[in-house]
């Protein structure tokens, strides 16, 4: 037998490039299946409710997480009234739970509050849980620190959370320090979101008739949604108070071209104004909840799964 003699670097090289162009890429790498796969088997909202106005404007979050979680635990047993069969062919064991991950911005002291909540919905002492906030992508930051758990194998199950009451935690006016004000771009950073809709609108020469057009497609096809119950099927009924908490109450029928256009701008002080409370993004109340664990662990449990995490990355926030 002849031995075997050591590639040259160039021929080396050429066999690593002939490799890489035969590797799966693009689509097809996604829609592959693989037993360590992170993968998602359930995912659903509460209703929303309108901010300061809505259903759930007196109820804090720890009761809303509460509620949202006891609908999870007690999938598998009697409730006082009918829920989806989907929820219940997804029930899940909270002793199977390894983490639990609350996406959240305002609330005061979220980590205890969600700590509280796990415990008074029936999932055990010894399941962890933790908080954290990066502002709007708060719940989906939670999704991703379960999703990178599991891909470390830290876990194999968890729990992402995302939840708000900006009605009880408005947005509270940042403070930082004189001398953190005096640069600009940190000046400039805890300024309201409104601003940032106002200097994109001037930089793109975004009118104020164009945004109003756009805003009047959007209610409209929400509120025939809405009335075709389009939206029924991502919601998780909640009982709070002792009532069942199944539709959103944030969708505003009715809305005209004329109505949007007499609004007047939220930002009057800058520039021209064209951001007002009907063509910009509303403010509710509402939950989330995500159940990721790996392929295999879903298979072998018999799980329903409904996606696959690929994967995430985070642009200036």
């Amino acid at each position: 037998m002849l031995p075997l003699l050591p590639l040259r670097p160039a021929l080396a090289s050429l066999a690593v490039r002939n490799m890489s162009t035969q590797a799966v890429r693009g689509l097809p790498a996604i829609l592959e299946k693989h037993p360590d796969d992170v993968v998602i088997t359930f995912a659903k909202r509460t209703a929303m409710g309108k901010a300061k106005k809505g259903q759930f404007k007196d109820i804090p979050v720890d009761e809303m997480m509460q509620a949202l979680f006891k609908a999870r635990c007690d999938a598998l047993t009697a409730w006082p009234f009918d829920l989806p069969a989907t929820l219940e062919e997804t029930g899940l064991d909270p002793n199977k739970i390894d983490d639990i991950c609350v996406g959240t911005c305002h609330p005061p002291s979220p980590a205890y509050a969600s700590r509280a909540a796990a415990l008074a919905a029936g999932i055990p002492h010894h399941v962890p849980i933790t908080a954290l906030n990066r502002l709007c992508s708060s719940g989906l930051m939670a999704i991703r620190c379960i999703a990178q758990a599991i891909q470390s194998r830290e876990i194999s199950l968890g729990l992402a959370v995302g939840v708000e009451n900006m009605t009880l935690n408005p947005r509270p006016t940042p403070m930082i320090s004189e001398a953190v004000d005096k640069n600009r771009q940190a000046h400039d950073c805890i300024q309201p979101m409104g601003w940032t809709s106002e200097m994109v609108a001037q930089t793109y020469h975004v009118s104020r008739e164009k945004q109003d057009i756009y805003a009047l497609l959007s209610h409209t096809r929400a509120s025939q949604a809405l009335a075709n119950g389009i939206f029924s099927e991502e919601i998780l009924p909640i009982e709070v108070r002792g009532n069942v908490i199944s539709v959103d109450d944030t969708i505003r029928p009715g809305v005209t071209m004329e109505g949007l256009s007499a609004l007047k701008p939220v930002f009057p002080d800058w520039g021209e104004g064209s951001t007002t409370a009907g063509n910009a993004s509303g403010i509710g109340d509402g939950a989330a909840i995500c159940i990721l664990t790996t392929r295999e662990r879903a298979q072998r449990e018999g799980m329903v799964i409904v996606g696959k995490w690929v994967g995430s990355a985070v642009v200036g926030t």
